[in-house]
């Protein structure tokens, strides 16, 4: 921490880039310390958090949206290619089961079919991998289910200081589509 620290000063990461080098080096402390995460400190008017998990069929990729055989599994899957969200978060936001909402972010959106479900907090949506892709060009995959990524905001300030690794969480809103 120290020499990063020095080093940062060194090249004025502060004056020419906004990086302050106190703030990049208090990562390195010895003990593991608590802070917040800048979706808690952001979007306070989005009042969801979404997340996202890994379906069996996932298996941490994006196979599915490539496979045909996966694809058909995933579409008569109840779950699948939808957004949970608990029971009670869906009453008070007039959402039934099976509704068609749009998820918001400061930085974007998805259109995606609802399961309510006990399975989820109520400040949270879950998203059962990442479908929905654009990128590609494949018949079973391409805009079938929702692109949790394009929820994500990727910038330095979303992007962890010790790790590199990006935040995989978002503030969100919801309502219906």
């Amino acid at each position: 921490g120290e020499a990063l620290r020095r080093n940062m000063e060194a090249a004025h990461t502060k004056e020419l880039l906004g990086l302050d080098p106190e703030e990049f080096a208090s990562a390195y402390w010895p003990l593991p310390t608590w802070e917040p995460s800048v979706v808690h400190r952001k979007d306070p008017d989005h009042d969801l958090y979404a997340i996202s998990f890994k379906h069996p069929i996932t298996r941490f990729t994006t196979l599915p949206a490539t496979n045909p055989w996966l694809m058909e599994i995933a579409e008569r899957d109840p779950y699948v290619l939808r957004v949970f969200m608990n029971t009670e978060t869906g009453k008070k936001k007039g959402i039934k089961d099976g509704d068609w909402v749009w998820v918001e972010s400061a930085v974007g959106k998805v259109k995606v079919q609802v399961r309510l479900t006990e399975l989820m907090h109520a400040e949270t949506l879950g998203f059962a991998g990442t479908f929905g892709h654009t990128g590609i060009r494949h018949p079973t995959g391409n805009g079938v289910g929702a692109h949790f990524n394009s929820l994500l905001p990727l910038d330095l300030e979303h992007t962890g200081r010790n790790c590199g690794a990006m935040e995989g969480t978002a503030r969100v809103k919801v309502y219906k589509a």
